[in-house]
């Protein structure tokens, strides 16, 4: 009891203490009143003031404990009805005890010679009005306790919610940055300037195709979740990106069946995926880095390319994969599956409306 009461703060257990003595003092009025039709005079009975005080507040605090316990053996969400009918059953009975103890105490200290048998005889009725306020006040408490819970709960999922919120977002803007870094920029900028004289055809083309590419980054910054069609169009023009800058060393096949182009991704997932793989292969006109993406299953894509290990390698490796894989637990229970052998694959899944 001790140890779970230095659990409360002290305001909180001294609101509790005045509840408790409250509700103690008006049962003890109301009982008092319609057996004599006065109110007692509470400075002229000491030991009645003190009696009171002391087992409305062991009454309490014991059905106060008792209702944490069973919260830990029967917890309100797996089963509201049960736990409900369970916590004003247990708490009559602890009640019931406990009110006895004190009626028993109350007699044997009291001043009158009177057995525990005749004084149940003589105060029946008073003990019978005390049961059913008591059955009354603790059917509200059991109330009182479940929309506490349930407040309790809302707040819990309301916090977890913008904290994944957050996150997400997060995630969202890691990914974003590394395709505005001044690196990726400095790539197709060099990558044009190279092309602007000896193609000025291709250098437009490519210049419309980098556009692109921004254009979806900056239309996707705020949403969480994307089509797959919408993804596939930027990845078409990423990948006219990559092919003009590495020529015939670079490779990448899409075959995706159209039935499942309505499903969702979060966003730039692929195109994390396809620079994973070139920034962490060592590829030239001799060892070609092929890129397959393709359906897998139902609502699945792989994504798979041959590996041709660079001498040195990025610790960044994983740190794509894990934003990708994070934001996917803010929508399903899915994983990403990575399968290294002769090829490194990764399964990402769909999400269907």
């Amino acid at each position: 009891m001790y140890a779970y009461l230095t659990n409360y703060s002290m305001k909180k257990s001294f609101r509790l203490f005045i509840i408790i003595t409250l509700i103690g003092f008006l049962f003890c009025s109301y009982l008092y009143y319609s057996e004599t039709g006065r109110f007692p005079e509470y400075f002229k009975q000491p030991l009645l003031l003190i009696l009171i005080v002391f087992l409305s507040n062991l009454i309490g605090w014991s059905i106060i404990f008792s209702n944490k316990l069973l919260d830990k053996f029967i917890l309100w969400k797996n089963n509201i009805a049960f736990r409900f009918i369970t916590g004003i059953i247990s708490n009559s009975i602890l009640y019931i005890i406990l009110a006895f103890l004190a009626f028993t105490l109350y007699v044997t200290i009291s001043a009158e010679d009177i057995t525990i048998y005749s004084a149940l005889n003589k105060f029946s009725e008073v003990l019978i009005k005390l049961g059913i306020l008591s059955f009354i006040t603790i059917f509200i408490y059991s109330i009182i306790d479940f929309s506490l819970y349930s407040y309790n709960q809302y707040s819990v999922v309301q916090i977890e919610s913008v904290k994944l919120l957050s996150q997400q977002m997060e995630l969202q803007f890691e990914a974003l940055k590394s395709q505005l870094s001044p690196h990726y920029l400095f790539n197709n900028l060099n990558t044009i300037s190279s092309l602007i004289y000896k193609d000025p055809e291709l250098s437009e083309k490519y210049i419309r195709k980098l556009v692109k590419t921004y254009q979806y980054i900056l239309k996707t910054n705020d949403r969480k979740l994307v089509k797959l069609s919408e993804e596939l169009e930027f990845i078409y023009a990423y990948i006219f990106l990559l092919e003009v800058r590495f020529g015939e060393a670079l490779k990448i096949n899409i075959n995706i069946n159209n039935e499942y182009i309505h499903y969702n991704l979060p966003p730039l997932s692929l195109q994390i995926l396809i620079e994973n793989a070139v920034k962490h292969n060592s590829f030239d006109k001799e060892n070609t880095l092929n890129i397959t993406i393709e359906q897998y299953k139902t609502d699945y894509l792989i994504i798979k390319n041959n590996i041709l290990k660079k001498s040195v390698v990025k610790d960044s490796f994983k740190i794509g994969l894990n934003n990708i894989n994070k934001r996917y637990k803010y929508f399903t229970n899915k994983k990403l599956q990575i399968v290294k052998n002769n090829d490194f694959k990764v399964v990402l899944p769909l999400l269907n409306d």
